[in-house]
């Protein structure tokens, strides 16, 4: 790029980028961004945006050839995040607008089994057509694509990135959000806007909970244990770092607001103490 050129881009993003989120920032607890790092961000979104329509694939290849010496990324059910190779404590999340993939034509493809399964039974051999997808016998089998939109999304949201940040601004004003990773929105403009979450150091938490433990647990909790959303070792990792009235507090809030999916890909520590990086639930 150009000096003049990324002179005038840093300055623009000063004017009015760099005001917005400040704005924004305050009464957060994360490190304010500085200037190269949010126009760090906005080439990468426009360089993903530019590559990719934001619908997540089935298989999440979309983010296989994104990586540059700046970003890697990883891609779930409904975003994108971008890890900076420039910073160790937050990372970018880019919602998705729904999933995309792969559907056959049903009719040509029932028809063709069928012929398929008939041709082998009366002892003809060939070789199944449908190892990599294609159909052999029939011209009119076609792999067609498809997009959907998310709906149904928790709290109302218009993406699920903004339902994790909303759940997280209850969940403070709860005084249950030491265990979720902040999150906060980056406006890049008019109508594109990113979220800024705080990186979590290390993912999963892997322990053996003993019987001793278990049978403790479900003590303590009573009949909240059985209709608990979370696995035995976050339930102890939250009690033994936060408490017990912390963790029925969370709980609570968790099943008020229809949270879940905390798969152990969801969670992780930051100083050994447990904390969850994507909380915005999934519906389907």
């Amino acid at each position: 790029m150009p000096l003049f050129s990324f002179l005038y881009s840093l300055t623009f993003t000063s004017i009015y980028d760099i005001i917005n989120y400040k704005r924004k920032r305050k009464g957060k607890t994360m490190r304010e961004l500085n200037e190269l790092e949010i126009q760090k961000i906005k080439e990468m979104y426009e360089r993903i945006t530019a590559q990719h329509d934001l619908y997540a694939d089935e298989n999440c290849s979309c983010v296989s050839h994104f990586d540059d010496d700046d970003w890697s990324f990883q891609a779930g059910a409904s975003k994108l995040v971008a890890i900076p190779e420039f910073a160790d404590d937050f990372v970018v999340k880019i919602p998705f607008y729904g999933y995309s993939g792969e559907e056959r034509d049903d009719d040509c493809y029932c028809q063709c089994k069928a012929d398929y399964i008939w041709d082998v039974a009366i002892g003809e051999e060939k070789p199944d057509p449908w190892g990599d997808g294609i159909c052999d016998m029939c011209d009119d089998y076609k792999v067609k694509t498809y997009t959907c939109p998310f709906e149904g999304m928790p709290l109302d949201a218009g993406n699920y990135c903004e339902a994790e940040y909303l759940a997280y601004q209850k969940a403070k004003e709860l005084g249950v959000e030491s265990v979720l990773a902040e999150v906060y929105p980056l406006s890049l403009g008019v109508d594109d806007e990113v979220w800024i979450q705080q990186k979590v150091e290390k993912l999963g938490l892997y322990f053996q909970v003993s019987p001793e433990q278990e049978k403790s647990l479900r003590d303590a909790l009573g009949d909240k244990y059985i209709t608990s959303p979370f696995s035995d070792s976050i339930a102890i990792s939250i009690i033994e770092n936060e408490g017990l009235d912390f963790f029925n507090k969370f709980q609570d809030f968790i099943k008020d607001n229809e949270l879940n999916d905390f798969h152990s890909a969801n969670y992780g520590t930051n100083n050994g103490r447990l904390m969850f990086l994507d909380y915005s639930g999934y519906s389907t």
